[in-house]
């Protein structure tokens, strides 16, 4: 919270205090598909308000509309108050994240939408809008449904809508201050990942801005705990807003460390140490669980910019803000993966070992039968692809960094699941990110999430080119049909993510192969050099000879007296590299 805004708050409170606490609090209830079951049996509309935990306005909210006798009394009067933590309900969360948090919406019994709102809604706009509903209970303008967008006949671009989404993705840099876009900035990693891969084809404008843009948004990084922010409210990266997200570790930790193995800055490895830090001391549980977020106040007595501005013991003395102690798979995956990439940067394998320990606990605690996962704890009805999703990009990244057949096998089973479970029905385009309730309205239709779309492609790509299963490639190109669909792709302000998607799937990726023993001191050196290689789209192999044939026959090495790497392209392959410090010679350099 800024300064200011715990003014407005507490001025509010102390307006409202004396009437909010004589009227009673809305009795909010769970989210559940009996929901409209009941609303019917009430003969009552469903107020559907969707938030976070760690959202600022979100509490301005509960603390000022929903505490204010006039909203109050036309909940009890007319409403089945639902309330969702968007974090712990991932398919709710894909249905309404356009409208951001909070999200307010009204719905009738049939699961029809009235009203759809984004934002903190004041308390005399709120009576007045369930006032409204209550008389007229027919859809407004803010819940007309989107037709349905006509695939891409392709999955890969033409060149001349190639050219305009990457004139739209540039345009969008801020040349003064680095970073996608002019208002909040943050580790925005879709634009960033498209920079370094661009940089891997010797653009060095693209490796500037994502070198600076890096560098700029150091500004967000807690100097005493070592977590990022969540994102400056501030063009300059000095207007922080203070939620400490594992999401935004993730990203970072996974970015800085790419940046500390492609350049050698060694700043870039400590800012990624550091936030694998903050996961370790404040979202970590005893078992190997990570967490979902920090809060950006203490109290609101003590905001986030009078906390974060004092020194550890200081903190310390006066405990953490709230952290959100759920554990769900799919921020699990994030962090696993981020972790993997931390360990191939730096080859310690400390970072290895605690991705390793969350994986083996999302396997225990959150795994469904067939390869899929569920978000938390109780089971979640129905089942979100995100979380299937993750878990399967943790797998895949583990399978690079151990070299071990066990991830491998995982990531392409969580993969089927999704091709089972989370296929647009009807043969259409895209993944959906959750199963459709037939018979529940608005909620009956599948909703697709363009960034999961995104993960899905890079996702299958990479396991085509790993296994040469066909049906990875088909499911790629499934998910890159709806990215690039007009309706879809002609919206985007910053098309970054699906430039980088619609790339990779076009191009094969750079592959390492170390052929010698597996146990051979030798061969775990050349492959944690092909590790550290900092391509964004890479294969990592080692192939010992002696455990039988490799997969792949269209390659096919000579038989030589000691372990070798050989770097192949798309058209040609390195001579035999037999020392590891010699690798990084023989990568085709970035610009």
């Amino acid at each position: 919270m800024r300064p200011r805004t715990v003014l407005f708050l507490s001025l509010c409170v102390s307006l409202t205090a004396t009437a909010a606490g004589a009227a009673s609090e809305i009795a909010w209830k769970p989210w559940s598909k009996e929901v409209l079951d009941r609303a019917a049996s009430e003969h009552r509309l469903v107020l559907l308000d969707v938030g976070a935990v760690w959202c600022h306005w979100c509490h301005v909210m509960d603390e000022v509309t929903y505490r204010d006798p006039a909203v109050v009394g036309l909940v009890k009067r007319g409403y089945l108050p639902v309330r969702v933590d968007q974090d712990a309900d991932p398919a709710l969360s894909a249905r309404y994240e356009a409208w951001g948090w909070p999200a307010t919406i009204i719905l009738r019994p049939d699961g029809v939408e009235l009203v759809k709102f984004k934002g903190y809604v004041p308390p005399e706009r709120m009576a007045s809008l369930l006032e409204e509903v209550l008389k007229d209970p027919t859809p407004g303008p803010s819940a007309e449904v989107e037709p349905e967008p006509e695939p891409a006949r392709d999955a890969v671009l033409g060149a001349e809508l190639r050219k305009q989404l990457l004139a739209t993705n540039d345009a969008a840099f801020d040349e003064q201050f680095a970073g996608w876009g002019d208002g909040h900035k943050l580790v925005d990693a879709a634009p960033a990942w498209l920079a370094l891969s661009r940089a891997d084809a010797g653009d060095a404008r693209e490796a500037a801005r994502a070198r600076r843009t890096l560098e700029m948004a150091l500004q967000l990084q807690d100097p005493e705990w070592g977590g990022f922010y969540q994102y400056s409210d501030r063009r300059d990266w000095k207007g922080p807003h203070f939620e400490q997200l594992i999401s935004i570790q993730a990203d970072a930790i996974a970015l800085y460390s790419n940046a500390y193995a492609r350049w050698g800055d060694p700043e870039f490895g400590a800012a990624a140490r550091k936030a694998a830090g903050f996961l370790d001391g404040f979202l970590s549980g005893p078992d190997g669980e990570f967490f979902v977020s920090m809060d950006a106040d203490l109290s609101k007595q003590v905001d986030g910019h009078a906390y974060f501005a004092r020194k550890d013991a200081q903190r310390r003395a006066l405990g953490p803000p709230r952290v959100d102690r759920h554990a769900y798979a799919r921020e699990n995956g994030w962090a696993i993966a981020a972790l993997a990439a931390l360990h191939d940067a730096t080859a310690d394998r400390s970072h290895l070992d605690r991705a390793v320990k969350s994986a083996r606990w999302v396997l225990a605690h959150r795994a469904v039968e067939g390869g899929g996962f569920r978000h938390g704890e109780p089971a979640a009805d129905p089942l979100a692809l995100g979380d299937t999703l993750a878990m399967a990009q943790a797998f895949l990244a583990l399978a690079r960094s151990t070299a071990e057949r066990e991830w491998m096998d995982r990531a392409q089973r969580s993969a089927d699941f999704m091709l089972a479970r989370f296929a647009m029905p009807g043969g259409g385009a895209g993944f959906i990110s959750s199963e459709p309730l037939p018979g529940r309205g608005v909620f009956g239709a599948p909703v697709r999430s363009l960034e999961e779309n995104v993960a899905a492609a890079r996702l299958f790509t990479a396991l085509f080119h790993e296994t040469g299963g066909v049906r990875y490639r088909d499911a790629a190109a499934k998910a890159l049909r709806y990215l690039l669909s007009p309706g879809v792709v002609g919206e985007l302000h910053v098309p970054g993510g699906v430039l980088l998607a619609e790339r990779e799937w076009s191009a094969e990726p750079l592959h390492f192969t170390v052929v010698g023993p597996r146990g051979d001191q030798r061969t775990r050196a050349l492959y944690a050099a092909a590790r550290k290689a900092s391509p964004v789209s890479k294969r990592t192999e080692l192939w010992d000879p002696s455990e039988g044939p490799r997969r792949e026959t269209g390659v096919t090495f000579p038989k030589i007296d000691r372990p070798a790497l050989y770097v192949c392209g798309a058209k040609s392959c390195s001579r035999p590299v037999f020392d590891a410090e010699k690798v990084a010679a023989v990568v085709p350099r970035s610009g």
